[in-house]
């Protein structure tokens, strides 16, 4: 009678001891990972001098460079259309 009631509680013994063990592992990962630096950088900006609308030519490429997938050519380009008129 007592090896039915001890080999559930063995197991639930068991499987709590690997899950905080995981979480051990987890937490040293993080620790050696703490000081993890991301720079994210520009490859150039353009600094325009004013102008009179009539005389303003300007050439837009937009590239994303970051993992995400962002449509960003309309909204600067609706935005350089609206500040130059």
């Amino acid at each position: 009678m007592t090896t039915n009631f001890f080999k559930p509680v063995v197991a639930v013994i068991a499987l709590i001891s690997l899950w905080m063990l995981s979480g051990c592992a987890a937490t040293q990962t993080a620790i050696s990972k703490r000081n993890l630096d991301v720079q994210t950088k520009m490859s150039s900006t353009v600094f325009l001098d004013p102008v009179a609308p009539e005389k303003m030519t300007i050439f837009v490429q937009v590239r994303n460079t970051s993992d995400k997938q962002l449509e960003l050519d309309g909204a600067i380009r609706t935005a350089i259309q609206g500040h130059c008129t």
